[in-house]
């Protein structure tokens, strides 16, 4: 085997490895209902022009948020 072949065979086999996760575990029940009953009552609706919304315009004055004065 060459030094090349090596090299080739050393990327082939790095590229096949996955370095991140594929899937995580099942969610749990409770999870579920959570996911498909609560997440889409949390959707935002952007602006149908596609225009640029300013997070004030979506979660109001910071201060007030935060109780800030």
């Amino acid at each position: 085997m060459t030094a090349l072949d090596k090299m080739a065979a050393e990327r082939e086999h790095y590229r096949s490895q996955f370095f991140s996760r594929r899937r995580g575990h099942k969610l749990r029940p409770q999870r579920q209902t959570l996911m498909r009953e609560l997440l889409p009552k949390l959707a935002i609706e952007l602006n149908p022009g596609n225009e640029p919304v300013h997070p004030i315009e979506l979660f109001g004055d910071k201060k007030k948020l935060f109780g800030l004065r």
